[in-house]
């Protein structure tokens, strides 16, 4: 992410608040004294201060977000965050501190930015409620190399987190949709091989076949068949449990059946996801489930 102008800002810590103190409390025991050697003192101690001073703000120029990437979160539960840090100078930066600004969800640490390159960390954050969590200003700061400033500038980019429901209830799936009359499903599907079919981006990596690529062919996943051809059908209204129990039971049969690779479709109150299967339908139901307003 490109800002318009950097600004930086920079204040002395309490820390450096002190060593200033300790730095007229010097310089006025020479004076009184009229010793050459406590001026000597004083003169050093003030250097390192201004150097502190300098190397703080230089420790944070020309280091720019390029960009931030969640993953979905179970409510109390740990996810990963993706940075990616770019530094336009000929030396490296350390103990850079990222953080939002108004809500303060999280803080990440990055201890080092390589020169002249885009570093890429991966941290991990523990959310607590279900929901979505909005981030549109960051802060970036550091206190390197002494601890002495605190120097900070504000960045404009705009990051949702979603935090699904936690996944508990029923383990047993919903009865199974479209074979004719309905019956109980218990998640169990053959192994018999169909065919091939094209692979589609979002789709799981678990059965394509490797050995068709090698032989320069496109990406081919291996279909198999357990005689059922039908969805489960995830539906809101039929599930009779407290609010947010309802919205975990469905985040649950959501994972199930991507586990056992069975197509399901999703229906809230006023809202539906037709019937697929693979990361990208996994990924637009738990969506739809962490945006649900809290009762």
């Amino acid at each position: 992410m490109k800002q318009d102008k950097e600004r930086i800002y920079i204040v002395p810590t309490v820390y450096g608040i002190m060593y200033g103190m300790g730095v007229i409390v010097c310089l006025f025991v020479g004076a009184i004294y009229s010793n050459n050697l406590v001026f000597l003192l004083c003169f050093f101690i003030m250097s390192l201060f201004l150097i502190g001073l300098q190397q703080t703000h230089a420790n944070l120029k020309n280091v720019s977000l390029e960009k931030i990437k969640f993953s979905l979160v179970e409510a109390k539960g740990t996810s990963s965050v993706k940075v990616w840090l770019k530094s336009n100078d000929n030396y490296s930066h350390y103990q850079i501190c990222l953080k939002d600004r108004k809500k303060k969800y999280f803080e990440l640490n990055i201890e080092q930015i390589f020169k002249e390159s885009l570093s890429v960390t991966k941290h991990d954050i523990t959310m607590m409620n279900r929901g979505i969590f909005q981030v549109d200003q960051w802060v970036m700061y550091t206190r390197f190399p002494f601890g002495l400033f605190h120097a900070w500038k504000i960045l404009n980019i705009e990051e949702s987190l979603y935090v699904y429901p936690q996944l508990k209830g029923e383990s047993e799936l919903p009865v199974l949709n479209g074979i004719g009359d309905l019956e109980r499903f218990d998640g169990n599907r053959g192994e018999d091989f169909s065919g091939h079919v094209k692979y589609q981006i979002g789709e799981s990596q678990k059965h394509i076949d490797w050995k068709a690529v090698a032989k320069g062919r496109p990406l081919l996943r291996k279909d198999f068949s357990s005689g059922l051809d039908g969805y489960v059908d995830l539906d809101w209204q039929r599930i009779h449990l407290p609010y947010e129990d309802r919205l975990s039971q469905l985040a649950l049969w959501v994972f199930l059946c991507e586990q056992k690779n069975i197509p399901y479709k999703l229906k809230l109150k006023s809202e539906m996801v037709e019937v697929g299967l693979g990361a990208l339908q996994k990924e637009k139901c738990l969506k739809l489930l962490a945006e649900q307003p809290h009762v």
